[in-house]
């Protein structure tokens, strides 16, 4: 059987992978560790968040670990690997918003 491996944070952002879920709980209390950035632009609220656990389903690469989602509109997601990655993707959401752009619009292009 295949354990589940949860990920904490220290407050300087480090990231450590970890099999205990109590320690794992633990840092998901703070949220100080776990709320990366929120903003209110209109009727929309942007909240990035640190997940705490690997929401890559598929493909190779980094663990994602970071999600920026715009409420009420909860079908909007990106997500990232890292606080630095996290924190560019929430600006740039907001910045959408305020320029009155599509959030989906790259999503249109393709």
């Amino acid at each position: 059987m295949i354990g589940i491996c949860f990920y904490i944070i220290d407050a300087d952002h480090n990231i450590t992978k970890t099999t205990l879920s109590a320690t794992w709980a633990r840092c998901k209390q703070d949220p100080k560790l776990c709320i990366v950035k929120t903003d209110d632009i209109g009727k929309h609220h942007v909240s990035t968040v640190f997940l705490g656990l690997n929401h890559r389903h598929w493909g190779e690469g980094p663990p994602i670990l970071f999600e920026t989602m715009v409420f009420p509109e909860c079908d909007y997601c990106e997500r990232y690997s890292t606080w630095k990655e996290a924190v560019a993707g929430h600006a740039r959401v907001v910045d959408k918003l305020l320029d009155g752009q599509s959030l989906f619009e790259d999503l249109d292009d393709e």
